[in-house]
């Protein structure tokens, strides 16, 4: 999950890039960002990558219900 992220915040832009330049590139691969989110998983430290997930999840349902 971690990975798909990563390639939102790194995609985005590319493809504005992409639009702008009028490249006809169709593809962006999705293996580096694999490979980017193991290697930070493997190095954040024990439970910091569950904190993060817990807490983005916390903030999205207060957003959703509205505070209760």
């Amino acid at each position: 999950m971690f990975s798909f992220f990563i390639a939102a915040i790194i995609s985005i832009p590319v493809l504005i890039y992409r639009a702008i330049k009028k490249i006809k590139d169709e593809y962006i691969p999705f293996g580096p960002f694999l490979v980017m989110a193991t290697f930070f998983v493997m190095f954040a430290g024990d439970g910091f990558v569950l904190r993060c997930f817990v807490s983005f999840c916390k903030m999205i349902s207060y957003q959703l219900i509205g505070g209760v």
